[in-house]
């Protein structure tokens, strides 16, 4: 039978808030309210940019400090864990379970990206939690399914199974609605004039970088991009561990040309138009972007989840195949009531390797996720950029 705790962890899950400015608020006002009779609260995201997020929202909703003065609301964040010296000390280890075990109320912001051996370690060590809530756009990052019970031990159910351990099924399950969307198909001849070699499918190496630098390292491709950026301003160009892409993109074809904020590992990277390079925190960031300081948003995935920026509404979709890539990053832009989602297509429909069957997974996958929404198709040949 199962311990009052553990049915109660089964029915205070909350998951799948698409709009992060919501959830945020959602997870600030939590916060705030059991810190407000006298509850402990550990705040817990994957990574540091959630946690920026998460503790600039507390204060500037409800003037909540992050950790508080007096210990009762803190952060911690999963990644980087495991290197900590008191997790990998056994005598410090046991301190730091005990101390997360002293909070009565433990708030995940995208949970699904917590489950790992460090979210394990805090979530199992909060012993003393009596209500515990998940957050997510995409709860089952695969494919963004509803995790729920109705239909027995599904196939969504079981790869979810150490996040319902701690937080159960989803309470809450919303998809958006009330969103105009564009999906902006741009044909481009600059996809057509790329040539591939039996090298680039070679087994023995990685296939899928090589192609991915093939096209995205092109310069006619490259040159494209421009227009689109010049065309669609505040873009946000999400790729994930091909960051080399990315610096290619600022070195030789952006910088003198666009004002960039680039979101990494390191923070927020803003360069000016002459080049010059200065890292700023989320609310700098933030301001810089309001003040139409910026042209252009490349990202590593630090800049995926959990991340509100102001303004953004258009998107430049280049890679991913899982929900808690494609859809988070479109996430970024889903503040507005407008939305457009661009991708680059071949003039002559030609199937590009890799790319092209990615490409229709991604459309197919945005367009469940986005049924209720309104969806228009444009076509946009690169002569008309």
């Amino acid at each position: 039978m199962p311990t009052s705790r553990e049915m109660n962890l089964e029915n205070m899950m909350i998951k799948n808030f698409m709009d992060n400015k919501v959830k945020t608020q959602v997870i600030a006002t939590i916060a705030d309210y059991a810190y407000s009779i006298g509850k402990s609260v550990l705040l817990v995201t994957p990574g540091k940019k959630a946690q920026d997020e998460l503790v600039k929202r507390c204060k500037s909703a409800f003037g909540l400090s992050v950790p508080s003065k007096d210990g009762r609301l803190d952060c911690m964040i999963t990644s980087g864990l495991g290197n900590r010296q008191d997790y990998k000390d056994p005598v410090k280890r046991k301190k730091l379970a005990a101390w997360i075990g002293t909070f009565d109320w433990v708030l995940a912001d995208e949970v699904e990206y917590t489950i790992n051996d460090a979210g394990n370690f805090i979530y199992s060590s909060a012993t003393g939690a009596t209500n515990m809530y998940g957050f997510s756009g995409t709860s089952d990052k695969n494919s963004a399914e509803s995790i729920t019970f109705s239909g027995g031990l599904t196939d969504v159910v079981v790869r979810n199974k150490d996040l319902v351990k701690h937080f159960g099924p989803n309470l809450v399950y919303r998809v958006p609605e009330d969103k105009d969307i564009y999906d902006v198909r741009i044909k481009t001849t600059s996809l057509d004039h790329i040539v591939f070699e039996r090298e680039d499918f070679d087994e023995n190496g990685n296939m899928y970088q090589k192609v991915m630098n093939k096209i995205w390292m092109d310069q006619d491709v490259c040159e494209t991009i421009v227009k689109v950026i010049k065309r669609y301003p505040l873009l946000f160009i999400p790729i994930n561990n091909l960051a080399n892409i990315l610096y290619e993109w600022i070195d030789n074809y952006f910088v003198g040309v666009f004002r960039i904020l680039l979101v990494c590992g390191e923070g927020y990277v803003y360069y000016d138009l002459k080049g010059n390079r200065k890292v700023l925190n989320l609310t700098e960031a933030c301001d810089y972007i309001k003040k139409g300081k910026v042209d252009v948003i490349p990202s590593t995935s630090s800049g995926y989840r959990a991340l509100d920026l102001p303004k953004l509404q258009n998107i430049l979709l280049v890679e991913g195949l899982k929900a808690g890539v494609v859809l988070q990053s479109i996430g970024r832009i889903a503040r507005s009531d407008t939305m457009n989602i661009i991708t680059l297509c071949s003039m002559s429909d030609k199937k590009i390797p890799v790319y092209s069957k990615a490409d229709q997974a991604r459309k197919e996958m945005y367009k469940t996720y986005y049924k209720n929404c309104k969806i228009t198709e444009q076509i946009i040949y690169e002569y008309q950029l």
